[in-house]
């Protein structure tokens, strides 16, 4: 198994596949590889099941099934699964203690790749805007919750392998991690590279902090520009600056 499949494979780990190793009854030891998403990251898994195809062969596809909670809520879901040998090494790398844990051993194994697919899987953002619509600031997130001994692992590996600092906060029963607008724009630029087409959606904040106009228009102004925030009057801001500017020639007369 070569360094690029290696990572690929703990980065699916740790994102949303799973391990699904056992002894069946006639004896023999079952190992499985089991990636499911929602229908409408369809692509997205397809990308997946194409990576192990080429790390392990075989003509595994992607289908779709059903699931039915407790609630009584179904969710449409795409997905495969894949049988080899190799996953019963890792599930002892990701699963020591039966149950998924983010060691030192694992991380050292992740490539950009690999940390790229983790992203996509379990990673999001949260974007703060200024009074004018713009965004100021922004940080990335990936839920890893897990336990708060295992997080200072993940933000310690981060700072000495990358550089970047990330910082664990509270999620639900256990600790994630997240960094600010500085550190997001080291992290993009280490797994861009390795981003989809259709989940750079997961990136778009960062991208965000590059452009003039960084959201979405609420509306149209009487020269026929978009208008971005709600302060104007109805004014885009070219418009808006017109005004102000003869409103401040009349006063100096």
């Amino acid at each position: 198994m070569d360094k690029r499949s290696k990572g690929i494979l703990v980065g699916m780990v740790f994102g949303d596949g799973y391990l699904n190793v056992r002894t069946r009854k006639a004896g023999y030891i079952s190992s499985e590889l089991v990636v499911v998403h929602s229908t409408s990251q369809r692509d997205y898994t397809e990308y997946k099941a194409e990576l192990i195809r080429k790390i392990f062969g075989g003509k595994h596809t992607v289908v779709d099934k059903r699931a039915t909670l407790k609630n009584g809520k179904t969710y449409q879901l795409c997905g495969f699964s894949k049988t080899n040998k190799y996953f019963r090494i890792l599930k002892r790398l990701i699963y020591p203690y039966g149950k998924k844990t983010i060691t030192v051993g694992a991380l050292n194994v992740l490539t950009d790749e690999g940390l790229a697919i983790w992203y996509m899987d379990d990673g999001h953002a949260r974007r703060n805007f200024n009074s004018l619509g713009y965004v100021s600031s922004v940080s990335t997130m990936i839920s890893t919750c897990c336990s708060e001994e295992e997080v200072m692992v993940v933000c310690k590996w981060f700072l000495d392998k990358h550089n970047v600092e990330f910082k664990p906060f509270r999620e639900g029963n256990g600790f994630s991690i997240r960094c600010n607008t500085n550190e997001s724009h080291v992290f993009a630029r280490i797994i861009e590279p390795y981003v989809i087409p259709s989940m750079r959606y997961k990136l778009s904040h960062v991208a965000d902090l590059n452009l003039h106009e960084r959201q979405a228009p609420i509306g149209t102004c009487s020269c026929g520009n978009n208008i971005y925030a709600n302060r104007r009057g109805g004014l885009c801001d070219t418009c808006y600056s017109r005004k102000m500017y003869k409103k401040s020639q009349a006063v100096m007369r």
